[in-house]
């Protein structure tokens, strides 16, 4: 990586696997949490395990929760998997040196080198959600602050960080210490307003990966996609040399994300022209994409990606022209 993240504090203003004592000689984990039906892992997995052979990481998928990670504590959270994070994160931190998370529906550069190295392991590497208005992390600071009891809470000045991309250390132990114990709600958000919320009770402060580690869906259906009266959306450039520096795509809500994931991911292996991490790439890394592209096989549904994104939007909204180059 060419430089360091931005150290900030969370409350930002804005001006297949081995466990056990196997596991302990291992200093580097990734983690995956993937339960149910969940067709678009079939593309995104190659990509994680790619990336994790290559920085010599150990793969963890729970895809049960029959995993020992997750059994003992699904009384308690039956009624709110999606916390399910949290005893995942706490396992395998009392295991490794350093965990990191991705949600199953992200979409890995096969360029992006080592980000284990660009993060101290006192901080926490996350990216902070810059896309969103200033009025939405408000409001979700002021009821991450409520639900957990912050008292420092400085709503209209604090920025959330997302929790589909997270870079943990053992330091962070205390992060998740006696969570069983807290009140676990969701108010639109999750494990999200967990994770903030007691960042900042703790006094941890985040290493902001950048907006490329956590590149979301509705960014790249601006960069993909014309408006609905036809016209390209507002800074299509911009949008478009974005989506190109990506080194992680992450396939949020509002998106066919089984379609995108295929698409982006073979069009990062064959064009070239998106996903190939300008910030933190390696050269070395494109060597294995025949291997790649071998496993991301054409899916046995037909598809156009235009139409797929554009589908519920007004008529005039089509695919750009780029987007047709085979």
């Amino acid at each position: 990586m060419k430089k360091k993240p931005r150290r900030e504090h969370p409350m930002h203003s804005q001006g297949g696997s081995q466990d056990g004592a196997a596991a302990t000689k291992i200093q580097r984990a990734v983690l995956v949490l993937s339960l149910g039906s969940r067709p678009f892992f079939k593309v995104t997995r190659p990509l994680i395990e790619n990336f994790a052979a290559r920085v010599s990481a150990t793969l963890h998928v729970l895809s049960s929760v029959e995993h020992p990670a997750l059994q003992p504590h699904m009384r308690r959270l039956k009624s709110t998997p999606r916390f399910l994070k949290l005893p995942a994160l706490h396992y395998y931190l009392q295991r490794y040196n350093q965990v990191l998370f991705f949600d199953d529906d992200v979409v890995v550069s096969p360029r992006m080198a080592d980000i284990f190295e660009a993060v101290e392991p006192a901080l926490i590497g996350a990216v902070f959600e810059r896309h969103k208005p200033q009025g939405w992390h408000s409001m979700h600071w002021r009821t991450a602050c409520a639900i957990y009891n912050v008292s420092s809470c400085k709503p209209k000045s604090s920025l959330l960080f997302n929790s589909g991309v997270m870079l943990l250390s053992r330091q962070h132990l205390p992060l998740l210490a006696r969570w069983q114990e807290r009140q676990l709600e969701c108010r639109v958000l999750c494990d999200q307003l967990f994770f903030n919320a007691v960042a900042a009770q703790r006094g941890i402060a985040v290493s902001d990966l950048g907006a490329s580690f956590n590149f979301v869906g509705s960014e790249v259906r601006r960069a993909v996609v014309t408006s609905s009266e036809g016209r390209p959306i507002q800074d299509k450039a911009a949008r478009r040399a974005a989506l190109r520096a990506a080194c992680v795509v992450h396939l949020t809500r509002k998106v066919p994300k089984l379609y995108l994931a295929h698409w982006i991911a073979r069009r990062a292996l064959t064009q070239q022209d998106v996903m190939q991490c300008f910030q933190n790439s390696s050269a070395a890394a494109i060597e294995g994409s025949k291997e790649l592209l071998l496993r991301l096989l054409p899916i046995e549904e037909k598809y156009d990606i235009g139409v797929e994104l554009c589908k519920g939007e007004p008529p005039g909204c089509k695919a750009q022209p780029w987007v047709q180059v085979a």
